[in-house]
C-alpha cells in the first residue's frame, strides 16, 4: 500500500470581517497551544477541542499571531513536500510555494 502518514488536523481563527466589527460582534474562541475553546454566550459553558495545531490569527499584535507564513510552515510545505502523490497538480503546487519564497 505505500508509505502512510497521518492526518494533521488544525484549526485557523480568522479576525472578524469589517461587517462583524459594524455589527458589535465578540469572539467566543480563545486559542492556547494546540487547544481551542469556544464559549457559549447565553450560559457560559466552555468547550475544548484538541488540534495537531490552533492558530490564532485575530490580533496581529498579540504574542500568539499565526501569520500567513507561520501556517504556510506548520502545513504547507509539508504537503507541497508530499506533492508527488498528486501528479495533476505537483506543477501548480510548486510554482505555489516559489512564489511565496
Amino acid at each position: 500500500m505505500g508509505d502512510t502518514e497521518n492526518l494533521r488536523v488544525a484549526v485557523r481563527v480568522r479576525p472578524f470581517s469589517a461587517r462583524e466589527t459594524d455589527e458589535g460582534a465578540t469572539s467566543i474562541v480563545q486559542v492556547a497551544g494546540n487547544s481551542t475553546s469556544l464559549t457559549d454566550p447565553a450560559t457560559g459553558k466552555e468547550r475544548h477541542f484538541a488540534f495537531d495545531y490552533s492558530f490564532d490569527s485575530t490580533d496581529a499584535s498579540a504574542r500568539n499571531y499565526a501569520s500567513q507564513e507561520l501556517v504556510f510552515d506548520k502545513l504547507g510545505s509539508h504537503l507541497i513536500d508530499h506533492a508527488r502523490f498528486f501528479p495533476v497538480s505537483n506543477h501548480r503546487v510548486r510554482l505555489s510555494r516559489a512564489r511565496l519564497a
